[in-house]
């Protein structure tokens, strides 16, 4: 019986990968799976059935319906769109950081510095800075901590 050395080697890089990332790091990264997750799926249902929501909302008269009608009328397809080709960049990003690859913190932190700016860019709001300092910041500032476990 001959041992095939490649499979041993990718076994042993996976342990070797797995044994290097620290368990915070591992947690976090699911998280940020998750939300990122999250953000990618509601995009995509946001962006196809844009208008079908729309009608859904006019035609239900509830005061939270005329609310969230009022917040997606502001938002266009296009706005939708890009937030989730952004977040997809995001989820990409955690998926390199995941295998410790140092570019997967580039491509989540500009994603994420994106998405905040882009109802500025759009004309429907200002830079979230409430998102920068609760949420996207400290994900990005603990993945910059922990650059030095990426390659």
């Amino acid at each position: 019986m001959t041992i095939d050395p490649q499979s041993t080697n990718t076994s042993d890089s996976a342990e070797e990968q797995k044994k290097n990332r620290p368990l915070t790091l591992t947690r976090v990264c699911v998280l940020s799976f998750i939300g990122s997750g999250f953000a990618v799926f509601g995009g995509i249902l946001l962006t196809l059935f844009y208008n079908s929501i729309l009608d859904f909302l006019i035609l239900n008269e509830s005061e939270d319906s005329q609310l969230l009608f009022d917040t997606m009328s502001q938002l266009s397809r296009e706005y939708l769109a890009i937030n989730c080709l952004l977040s997809i960049g995001s989820l990409i990003g955690v998926f390199f950081m995941w295998n410790l690859k140092k570019a997967g913190f580039h491509l989540y932190a500009i994603s994420n510095i994106l998405i905040l700016g882009l109802p500025l860019f759009f004309g429907i709001g200002a830079f979230d800075l409430q998102g920068l300092i609760f949420i996207s910041g400290p994900f990005i500032l603990f993945y910059g901590i922990h650059l030095k476990f990426m390659s």
